[in-house]
């Protein structure tokens, strides 16, 4: 059997492309906070890495990448698909703060 990385490519190298990566992670349901390691997310309930080595490895490198050049962006990119997945609606948190 073919062992299959679950996480997707970053397709490009601009804020859409880091959009539709959190997009698809979030979709996958692989969404961690971008600031934790891959490598230390568990299964809730489990216990269990989340993640394989090489799907840890691949994150990191995404997101270092990401880090690099987009600084802080990634958070802010990465924000509101974690608001939506706490029941929030990021348009009307935007309009609180």
């Amino acid at each position: 059997m073919q062992y299959v990385n679950r996480i997707p490519d970053l397709t490009g190298q601009d804020e859409q492309a880091m959009q539709s990566w959190f997009a698809e992670m979030d979709k996958l349901d692989l969404l961690f906070h971008s600031e934790d390691r891959a490598e230390h997310i568990v299964q809730a309930g489990t216990g269990q890495p989340l993640f394989s080595d090489a799907e840890a490895s691949k994150a990191e490198s995404i997101l270092t990448r990401l880090f690099t050049q987009f600084g802080d962006q990634v958070i802010e990119a990465a924000y509101p698909f974690f608001m939506r997945r706490s029941g929030i609606d990021p348009e009307s948190w935007q309009h609180l703060a």
